[in-house]
């Protein structure tokens, strides 16, 4: 909803939806990624991480392509790198789209 406006510029107007919607969509984007990363990787229920891409079934690969994604377009935003994955880890998508997990090696 947008409330009732006093500036009579129709420009501006529309030039502050703009900056609003651009905004919200990249507020929504970066809790979107944060909601996914603690989800698999510190999950509150104790769930391994395993266990959460497991979950996930078919969609694991592309949820795992599209944080890629995110996380490039936040970085393009506002200059501050993001990885959903933490260091050492690295997955394999299977041609189903389930995602094995390998975590960091300690040798």
């Amino acid at each position: 909803m947008i409330l009732p406006s006093t500036s009579t510029d129709p420009v501006a107007d529309g030039c502050q939806i703009l900056y609003k919607q651009i905004n919200t969509t990249y507020s929504q984007l970066q809790r979107l990624l944060d909601y996914g990363t603690t989800l698999i990787w510190d999950n509150p229920n104790g769930a391994t991480p395993q266990t959460v891409v497991s979950t996930l079934g078919p969609n694991a690969a592309t949820i795992f392509i599209l944080s890629g994604v995110v996380c490039g377009v936040l970085t393009t935003i506002d200059g501050t790198a993001r990885n959903p994955m933490p260091a050492g880890w690295s997955f394999a998508a299977g041609s189903d789209g389930a995602i094995v997990l390998t975590p960091p090696s300690n040798g």
